[in-house]
């Protein structure tokens, strides 16, 4: 899958959704095939679009 398809897909479900958790991101982005300075670029556009991140686990402890 190519980095754009990933982005867009990503994007999707995070609109979608309102709200993402950091494993649905860690598991589309795996670090060995995006930089972190991509991630940090995808952390702000979801912030800049009102998208929640979230840990997982401690929404639920």
């Amino acid at each position: 899958m190519k980095e754009r398809d990933v982005f867009k897909t990503i994007l999707g479900r995070a609109l979608k959704q309102g709200i993402l958790t950091l494993d649905e991101i860690n598991d589309a982005f795996p670090v060995r095939y995006f930089s972190l300075d991509r991630m940090e670029a995808l952390m702000d556009h979801l912030d800049e679009l009102g998208v929640k991140v979230v840990d997982f686990e401690k929404c639920f402890n």
